[in-house]
């Protein structure tokens, strides 16, 4: 076999063996390789003495496990994983506009073309390069779902931009924040089921928080009443956001939850 014949099989056996590992990439595989990168990058700040965006990427790299926790074990084709993803965040881009919220609609912007980027190199065969829109993802946009600064500025007595389930941040806290000594008493509670693109309380959780509203002397009970139902609405609107991606990303017959 000459030079050249030997360079064209090994040419083919390369990308055969690209091919395949593509094909193998389960979604979970992905999200948890999406936050393994996430972490790197805080790792990077944190040599760089950039405490803000080391605290922020180490947010978005537990979000990501997180769901990459979720989605073991569902049969979803990554393929149709990603184009679900990718027509999520254009539907909420184009809402952000049409909402006249700028930030959010370019965030989400950022969002579909960093699933795409993604999907156009698995689909040429690609192992995925993991290139992150980071002006969008270290620039807080407060309340955003799916973000670790979800719950910043909703006025729930504890201002942080918390995105982990058990590691509440203390970034933007000491601005947002009301006094501290009820909070590190009696903590508020945080969502305790995420996903990709947003966070909410399952049943029991949302109890515990109506009980803690309740022992807030310091409101009113009309602001109590006001907070409580201001977040059931927003745990229903996660709810059926979370519906819509499920549809989107996994069809009809692809269930639920975990």
């Amino acid at each position: 076999m000459n030079l050249r014949n030997l360079s064209a099989v090994l040419f083919i056996l390369v990308f055969t063996t690209a091919a395949a590992h593509a094909r193998d990439l389960t979604a979970s595989d992905l999200i948890y390789r999406v936050g393994d990168e996430a972490a790197k990058e805080a790792f990077q700040s944190s040599d760089q003495d950039e405490s803000d965006a080391a605290q922020l990427w180490r947010q978005w790299a537990t979000r990501y496990w997180n769901h990459a926790d979720q989605l073991r074990g569902r049969p979803i084709p990554l393929a149709q994983y990603l184009q679900g993803n990718m027509n999520y965040a254009r539907r909420a881009a184009q809402q952000a506009a049409a909402a006249g919220n700028m930030p959010a609609a370019r965030f989400y912007d950022a969002s579909s073309r960093f699933w795409n980027d993604i999907y156009q190199q698995l689909a040429n065969g690609q192992k995925p390069a993991i290139h992150f829109p980071k002006r969008e993802m270290l620039n807080p946009i407060p309340g955003l779902p799916g973000t670790p600064w979800e719950n910043m500025g909703r006025g729930d007595g504890n201002g942080d931009g918390d995105g982990a389930r058990s590691q509440p941040s203390q970034q933007n806290g000491p601005r947002n924040a009301r006094p501290a000594s009820p909070q590190v008493t009696d903590p508020i509670p945080r969502p305790n089921y995420h996903w990709l693109h947003g966070a909410r309380y399952t049943e029991t959780a949302m109890n515990e928080l109506i009980a803690w509203y309740r022992r807030q002397k310091h409101m009113t009970r009309e602001q109590q009443d006001t907070s409580i139902q201001e977040a059931k609405k927003r745990n229903a609107q996660d709810e059926r956001d979370e519906q819509e991606w499920i549809k989107m990303t996994i069809g009809p017959l692809g269930g639920g939850r975990n």
